[in-house]
């Protein structure tokens, strides 16, 4: 096909991202399923799908871009994004590919690739194998298996399981790969299913079943960082390392620090954590969007593990509530992400250089965007010394998957917060 024809667009940083008939189709996934396997070389490619109803055809047409070049794949059919990965350091797959858009709108399907150690890859780097690669076919045709691996995932996640008392959780997994193996969670669990509105807590999830979102009795929703705080809290011990997002609280590292629990800030984005984790030994990753990321997984997240964690943690504080627990990362006030149209990607530059010069004098940190960070420290004018008064900071960054801008700001008032957000708002006018 004419590779040039492509929108280059759909090639992200993480993965491989566009709307259904627009920028992607079945001819586009069929081609880069031969180009993942040139890149596999050999060995058996793992094929997953979520829900969306574009996700078969176009996973057919990407299985058949496989057999075609000559490798075998292993389809496990409509699963979650971490059962995919489990399924290749399960099944000892050369790679593997879940056909998915992730939180995206239902218009929108994709895929997330990942090598046979569950790594991460990018979707830009098979963007540029595409130019490269030959995509003949082979002489020899692949072979297709059609496996279920949700069972020995299930009995993974659910082992050594148990709780003194009912927990009331309102689930909601309509929209979501996590429903179709729900009820034999929470069976393996021995927790019943929850429908009324005076649970202990509600959880949904997004379409492929990685990301995990909380709201407390009140059906108030629980920030993904501060649910990450109580899913750490709950297993980390002195020693241990905790990775989380740049964007997350800062209320993570003062608390956890007062435990002996080492921190670290990490590039956004699940293809920089997970391999922040490994290099660092880390035993837990969190984001704000809501990923969970364990070692004894692989380093890889789940949603329903993080979910069986979280029903622990009230379970060893019987006393609490959920809004109780989530109340220990309450000692700043954080904006969430805030977002902006990025019509044309060189207008960043002149954002980033506006933003340069007006706060030159903070701490400035280019590892994702724009970071800048006052400690109270620095400002002679603190409001409240005593209780760290003007310590603030913010993150501006160009989105990986979307034509937006994400903000972040955080303070330790709420007046500076909002001030500070009233400032940034005006200046990118």
């Amino acid at each position: 096909m004419d590779v040039n024809g492509i929108n280059p667009k759909i090639f992200k940083a993480y993965d491989i991202r566009g709307v259904y008939k627009k920028d992607i189709d079945e001819d586009i996934f069929y081609a880069l399923g031969k180009v993942f396997a040139a890149r596999s070389k050999n060995g058996k490619i793992v094929v997953g799908r979520d829900i969306r109803l574009s996700s078969k055809s176009l996973s057919e047409a990407f299985t058949k871009g496989v057999l075609d070049y000559g490798l075998d794949v292993l389809n496990v059919g409509e699963v979650t994004t971490p059962m995919l990965y489990f399924a290749v350091g399960g099944l000892g797959g050369a790679g593997g590919a879940m056909i998915t858009a992730s939180h995206n709108p239902p218009e929108y399907n994709g895929i997330k690739f990942t090598d046979e150690n569950t790594q991460p890859i990018g979707g830009k780097e098979i963007g540029e194998l595409l130019k490269k690669i030959n995509l003949e076919n082979s002489n020899k045709r692949g072979a297709e298996k059609i496996t279920d691996i949700s069972e020995d995932y299930l009995n993974l996640i659910c082992s050594n399981f148990k709780i003194s008392r009912e927990i009331k959780v309102n689930i909601d997994a309509k929209d979501s790969a996590v429903g179709l193996f729900l009820q034999r969670f929470l069976k393996k669990l021995g927790i019943e299913f929850w429908g009324g509105s005076c649970a202990d807590f509600k959880a949904s999830f997004d379409a492929d079943g990685d990301r995990l979102k909380l709201f407390d009795e009140n059906q108030n929703e629980i920030r993904g960082d501060i649910a990450g705080g109580i899913i750490a809290d709950n297993f980390l011990k002195k020693g241990d390392l905790f990775v989380y997002d740049l964007i997350s609280t800062r209320a993570l590292r003062d608390y956890f620090g007062e435990r002996g629990i080492e921190t670290i800030a990490s590039k956004i984005g699940h293809f920089y954590i997970k391999k922040l984790m490994k290099e660092k030994a880390a035993v837990f990753a969190s984001e704000i969007s809501g990923h969970y990321y364990f070692e004894s997984l692989n380093y890889n997240e789940s949603a329903l593990f993080a979910l069986r964690v979280v029903l622990e943690a009230l379970d060893k504080n019987p006393a609490l509530k959920i809004s109780d627990l989530a109340n220990r990362f309450s000692g700043y006030f954080h904006s969430g992400e805030i977002n902006f149209p990025l019509a044309l990607e060189e207008d960043w530059d002149k954002i980033l250089e506006k933003l340069k010069n007006k706060y030159n004098d903070g701490q400035q940190n280019f590892e994702d965007g724009i970071s800048v960070e006052y400690p109270s420290t620095w400002l002679r004018t603190s409001p409240d010394p005593a209780d760290g008064g003007a310590s603030w900071w913010f993150n501006l960054r160009p989105s990986n998957t979307e034509p937006i801008m994400r903000l972040v700001i955080e303070a330790k008032t709420k007046e500076l917060m909002e001030q500070k957000k009233d400032e940034i708002l005006d200046l990118l006018k």
